[in-house]
């Protein structure tokens, strides 16, 4: 929602998105992939996450003293209108 806010505070001040200012959200919301906004964000794996939350939990209410653990989720880019795009040089990735 900072996002949102963010894009239509900068078209107040006549800031253009992403000419002069670029704008990422997160957790892609449905309202993100708008035309209005079409707000660049980082995507989580809800579901993932929460099956794997699930089984921790349950984990949890099986074996109270088991050691608490630690789990990463890799999160996508979903590149849209409120970021530019930068080709990177082929010499760069080698």
């Amino acid at each position: 929602l900072s996002a949102f806010g963010a894009l239509d505070a900068a078209r107040a001040a006549g800031i253009v998105v992403p000419d002069d200012l670029w704008i990422v959200g997160y957790d892609d919301v449905d309202m993100a992939s708008w035309e209005a906004f079409s707000l660049s964000t980082a995507r989580q794996p809800v579901e993932e996450m929460v099956r794997v939350g699930v089984h921790l939990l349950l984990e949890r209410i099986d074996s109270p003293r088991r050691p608490s653990t630690h789990q990463r989720f890799v999160s996508e880019l979903v590149v849209r209108d409120s970021t530019g795009w930068v080709p990177v040089p082929e010499r760069a990735l080698v």
